[in-house]
């Protein structure tokens, strides 16, 4: 009977952590916002922004290319080859 009522109390989230996770979850909610925000502008002054995307345009493909060679050619395939010449 003891085991049941501290069970039932060990379940519930004190109002501490609950203030605090809703705290939490308004930052990021608000953040998301800017941050969609931010973006609307930049596309709609992306003249002034073409820098900055042709930049991370630029990183994301030399990094997609980088994987995709590290995924089609592996380096042991590499070692391979040369073993066989």
């Amino acid at each position: 009977m003891g085991n049941s009522i501290s069970n039932s109390q060990n379940d519930q989230t004190s109002p501490v952590k609950r203030d605090v996770s809703i705290e939490r979850a308004e930052k990021e909610k608000q953040c998301e916002c800017l941050h969609a925000k931010m973006q609307e502008c930049m596309e709609t002054h992306s003249d002034y922004y073409h820098p900055i995307f042709a930049a991370a345009r630029e990183a994301g493909d030399k990094a997609i290319h980088r994987e995709v060679q590290a995924f089609i050619i592996p380096s042991s395939v590499g070692r391979d080859l040369k073993e066989w010449s």
